[in-house]
Parts: C-alpha cells; sequence; structure tokens
C-alpha cells in the first residue's frame, strides 16, 4: 500500500518554486577582519619645543606635530606679536628655518630650543 498523505497542517520543508537540484542561495559574506596593527598609519610624533622670544625673558613650550610645516608655528607667533611676517624669522642652531622645513627634516627633539626674531 503506498504511504499515507502527510496531514493538512503539516507545512513542507521544501520549495515548490525551486528545482529539486538547485543549488541553496548564497550566503553573505561575513565582513572582511580589520588590518594588522602593522598595517595602520602612524600616529604622528609629537614633540614639545622651547621657544625664545627678544622680549621675553624665559623660554615657552610649543606642542608640535614634527611632520607640519614649522609655518604653522611661525604664523601663530607673528599672530601673537602683531609683527610683520616679512621681518619675522624663526631660527635653530643660528640658521634660519624655512617655513615648509618640519621638525623631522630639522630631526627636532623635545626641549630642543628655537629662537623667534623680529627685524
Amino acid at each position: 500500500p503506498p504511504p499515507p498523505l502527510p496531514p493538512d497542517d503539516v507545512v513542507s520543508l521544501i520549495d515548490d518554486d525551486a528545482a529539486p537540484d538547485a543549488p541553496p542561495p548564497p550566503r553573505e559574506s561575513p565582513p572582511p577582519p580589520p588590518p594588522p596593527k602593522s598595517a595602520r598609519p602612524a600616529r604622528a610624533r609629537k614633540i614639545t619645543v622651547k621657544v625664545r622670544m627678544a622680549d621675553r625673558d624665559e623660554p615657552f613650550s610649543v606642542k608640535l606635530r614634527a611632520d607640519k610645516p614649522l609655518s604653522l608655528l611661525i604664523d601663530t607667533l607673528v599672530a601673537k606679536c602683531a609683527a610683520d611676517p616679512s621681518r619675522a624669522r624663526l631660527t635653530f642652531d643660528g640658521d634660519v628655518v624655512r617655513r615648509e622645513d618640519t621638525a623631522d627634516a630639522l630631526e627636532l627633539e623635545d626641549d630642543f630650543l628655537l629662537d623667534f626674531l623680529i627685524g
């Protein structure tokens, strides 16, 4: 005798529209793993230098990113002193610092002394 039919309240687990030998639908791929720590960009080195100005008795400390141009420091000092930018210069070990120089390029380290001169 043929096997009995399932009761009407049993739901078939087979999709009637799918072909019997059709591959299963593709699964969502998991997100890629984060890059290894060595592949992440390094944080910029930050240093603290001392700046000496003619109108101050003591040098003061300035924190800066070693990879940024020192023009940022020069412009800040010019604005603070309300000085003529064409007459202002920053020196390190007696050499004039160019605006495009960076602390990395000059090999500046913490507590190195820079002189800000106007005139």
